[in-house]
């Protein structure tokens, strides 16, 4: 990880701003080697900001929580995005098109209700 995050630092000293998204942090297996790389970067990186959405709260320490500013999302608000899009899949896309609006509906709510906020 040293080596990316000096070729990283090497990349974002050449712009004046530069932005990192790291989507569903919560996801992954390395979630802290992660999380700590993006504090060293950012400590060092006064032109980097950093974007990253996750289920849980990625921060645990008080030394590095004043780093962040924290907008929690819920559930229930991350099922309606999931419920959107997949309604709008099988509206969109011509191989559902022979489905009936109950078969549908179905799929619909079974994705909706198995994503859990992922």
């Amino acid at each position: 990880m040293q080596e990316l995050s000096a070729l990283l630092k090497r990349t974002f000293d050449v712009f004046k701003g530069f932005i990192i998204l790291i989507d569903a942090l919560n996801e992954s297996q390395s979630q802290s080697t992660i999380l700590s790389t993006l504090l060293q970067l950012v400590r060092v990186c006064p032109n980097l900001r950093v974007l990253v959405t996750s289920i849980a709260d990625p921060v645990s320490s008080t030394e590095t929580s004043s780093m962040f500013l924290i907008r929690q999302m819920n559930i229930a608000a991350v099922d309606r995005d999931v419920s959107r899009y997949v309604k709008h899949r099988i509206e969109s896309e011509l191989a559902f098109s022979c489905l009936s609006e109950g078969t549908k509906n179905d799929i619909q709510r079974i994705i909706t209700s198995t994503a859990n906020g992922m």
